[in-house]
């Protein structure tokens, strides 16, 4: 995980970065400071809260294994700011700590704007002796809210070189202004923190790392996408035409007299996929691939990496050649990504007076949408005694418990006025029944556990409706339908409200059979 300062961008929301990191911020309509957290792939979809208080003061609450972590971005005023907006910053920042259930748990880092200095003099508790610089008022600050809350400031506790201690330089003027605050309790924890000297994250903050000891998520395993039949083609009139010449006469073909409905079903589902898969084509499935990140390429990542030495050259020698020949590789990097990015938006563009190009942009907006939300949901659940679940099975179990009850579970209704029974035969069902419900039924959707749409059927036109019409008469006669119908998959979504951690706060989808709705 990251924070960062001064991100000067408008609203508050999140940002997808590419390849699985995210960006969480806080800005103002300004488009001054801002402060954001930037998580990596393990940690984005452990998020169970994000708290933002101002656009210098934000946090995020992180499901880990050992228990809920709260990690805090800060950014105080700095030199030149009016003494009253220093004041006010604090004041904010000890109301938000006063209001934190655990400051155990916490992280704080950020730009703090003061210098705690070299020495720890009366401030032994929260000042570890090895800091950098003489001491101000807004370093005091720092050290008189760590001594309120029980917090340590982490930079101090271990010996470095200078330059492992300096987080800002400009000009001729060094100094320490960033720092990372832990609980006293949790020092033990911390491995290590220093600065990394001559990177390149911004041209004056040096990168502050803190190397703290968590029991983090195991990394997940590779996003892998699964093989699909390519339904969507059916779209296309020619492959839409050969599908329908060599499935109708497999259908037709596929009898009723003496067969089961679970017979009947299995050999036409059998049918329809292998056609599917021989003339629409199948997806090979594979690696999920980061629509965010499209544009990287070899020469975006050689220009990136170009760029980046020619920083780290031109930090280390302070010569003007090697300056210029940094904001050249700068330059070189910016015109490359939009190289790459106009080219990939004209094809785009060519691609919008199809069908294709239209859902593509549909899409890619719905994506971007989804992207921008703090929560999406969380694997961590709380049983219902409250207590969070970490185990698989026990977070299975715990769904499968809650779906049971709520499913089941009977409401008060008026009770229903007696009528005759009808003793004559039940109708049966007819094609124009089947036919109207067939064209009722939308195209495009998520198919069930029997990986059927209705555009299968919708595709092999009068034939289909024969056949389903001899289908479902034949479930009505015998009181029984397929034993595949009755699976069916349920996925939670979160509703964006409430608590991401209960059950409550989850839609339930469920996936049932296409041909089970007609």
């Amino acid at each position: 995980m990251c924070v960062v300062q001064e991100v000067r961008w408008k609203g508050e929301k999140s940002r997808n970065l590419g390849a699985g990191y995210k960006l969480i911020y806080y800005g103002t309509t300004s488009g001054k400071n801002g402060v954001g957290v930037i998580l990596n792939e393990q940690l984005s979809d452990k998020v169970l809260e994000v708290t933002r208080v101002i656009d210098r003061l934000m946090s995020v609450k992180i499901d880990l294994p050992d228990g809920a972590t709260t990690v805090v971005s800060a950014y105080a005023p700095q030199v030149g700011c009016p003494s009253e907006e220093k004041e006010q910053f604090w004041e904010i920042f000890d109301n938000y700590l006063q209001n934190t259930p655990d400051a155990r748990s916490i992280i704080i880092g950020g730009d703090l704007n003061g210098h705690v200095g070299a020495r720890r003099d009366e401030y032994d508790n929260v000042h570890g002796g090895f800091g950098y610089g003489t001491r101000n008022t807004e370093g005091e600050t720092i050290l008189n809210a760590a001594i309120a809350y029980d917090l340590a400031v982490a930079n101090t506790y271990f010996r470095k070189r200078e330059e492992h201690l300096i987080t800002y330089k400009s000009g001729a003027g060094c100094t320490q202004i960033d720092y990372f605050l832990v609980h006293r309790s949790a020092l033990r924890e911390v491995r290590n923190c220093k600065v990394i000297p001559r990177d390149s994250v911004a041209p004056q903050h040096q990168l502050l790392v803190l190397d703290i000891q968590l029991k983090v998520p195991l990394k997940p395993r590779t996003k892998k996408v699964m093989p699909k039949v390519r339904w969507w083609e059916l779209s296309n009139k020619e492959k839409r035409h050969h599908f329908e010449m060599v499935a109708t006469p497999q259908l037709t073909n596929i009898g009723c007299t003496g067969s089961s409905v679970n017979d009947m079903w299995q050999v036409a589902a059998t049918t329809l996929l292998d056609t599917a898969r021989t003339v629409l084509g199948a997806t090979k499935g594979g690696k999920w691939m980061d629509r965010e990140t499209w544009w990287w390429n070899p020469e975006v990542q050689a220009a990136v990496s170009k760029k980046k030495a020619s920083f780290k050259n031109w930090q280390r020698t302070k010569q003007q050649p090697d300056r210029e020949q940094y904001l050249e590789a700068k330059r070189a990097v910016k015109r490359i990504i939009a190289t790459a990015k106009t080219a990939h938006y004209q094809d785009l563009y060519n691609k919008l007076d199809t069908k294709e190009g239209e859902n593509a942009v549909y899409r890619l907006a719905r994506a971007r949408n989804g992207a921008t939300k703090d929560i999406q949901m969380v694997k961590t659940i709380k049983g219902p005694d409250g207590v969070p679940l970490q185990k698989d099975n026990d977070i299975r179990d715990r769904w499968g418990e809650y779906y049971k009850n709520l499913l089941n579970e009977e409401n008060p209704q008026e009770p229903c006025n007696e009528v005759p029974p009808v003793l004559s035969p039940i109708h049966a069902i007819t094609r124009v029944e089947v036919e109207n419900a067939l064209h009722k039924m939308k195209v495009g959707k998520v198919v069930g556990s029997d990986g059927i749409p209705a555009e299968a059927w919708k595709a092999c036109g009068n034939t289909s409706i024969t056949w389903l019409t001899l289908l479902f008469n034949k479930i009505l006669e015998s009181g029984k339908m397929p034993d595949a119908w009755r699976s069916s998959t349920i996925v939670p979504i979160y509703k964006k409200k409430g608590d991401v951690q209960q059950c409550s706060g989850y839609c339930g989808i469920k996936l049932m059979s296409h041909t089970m709705k007609l």
